[in-house]
């Protein structure tokens, strides 16, 4: 004998189930768009950060290795006029010390292969080696009286040595620079990707009606 209130239930559960099917299968390809849209800006929004963050780092230790290195220079291209022996010691520890913060400061920008490349850092090294011999060998003249030999040093291996890690400091001055653009870009062509993506999940999901309300209506006749 049949109960009516069972099959009732039972035919009830029966078009609640095709009905969450077909809303399923509506809003599969927004869910699906939208899981696509979701990565993207993650994506994007990451690495830019990580870049903009990276070229920013870079360019502030960039301003304080230029301030160390025109106060290095400054203390060293005086020594040659100085006579006391005292003033030339006080200048050679303040160079001294000015010397050891501007090279802790390359070699932490050198240490950043996404700013500096490796033959760029050797550059640099061999750059601030000559440097610092000539500030050496101006002391030593400094010290011995000799002014001339200190004077040539300076305006000759010194200058020279630190005019060319100007220019390979306003090298990686222009990657910081271009590390810094190519982030702002890839962030929007991201930006236009999802914007892109947001009309076709709905596109997808207004294409799928149809075939919910054709279900819809199978679903009240049975």
């Amino acid at each position: 004998m049949r109960n009516p209130g069972l099959e009732g239930l039972r035919r009830l559960r029966g078009l609640s189930g095709k009905a969450l099917l077909a809303l399923g299968a509506a809003a599969l390809p927004a869910l699906l768009v939208a899981a696509m849209l979701g990565i993207t800006l993650v994506t994007a929004v990451t690495h830019s950060e990580r870049d903009f963050e990276n070229s920013t780092s870079a360019a502030r230790r960039l301003t304080q290795i230029r301030v160390l290195l025109e106060r290095e220079h400054g203390l060293v291209a005086r020594i040659p006029a100085e006579l006391d022996l005292q003033r030339v010691d006080q200048y050679a520890r303040e160079a001294a010390k000015a010397g050891h913060e501007l090279d802790a400061g390359i070699a932490a920008l050198a240490a950043n292969a996404r700013i500096v490349s490796a033959d760029v850092a050797g550059e640099i090294r061999a750059t601030r080696d000559a440097m610092k011999r000539a500030a050496d060998s101006v002391i030593v003249a400094a010290k011995s009286f000799a002014q001339t030999t200190a004077l040539e040093t300076v305006n000759g291996p010194f200058e020279e040595a630190n005019k060319l890690l100007i220019t390979f400091l306003d090298a990686v001055g222009s990657n910081v620079d271009g590390v810094a653009e190519r982030a702002r870009s890839h962030l929007q062509a991201s930006s236009l990707r999802a914007w892109r993506l947001t009309p076709v999940a709905l596109v997808g999901a207004l294409a799928q009606l149809p075939q919910f309300r054709g279900c819809a209506g199978v679903f009240s006749r049975t």
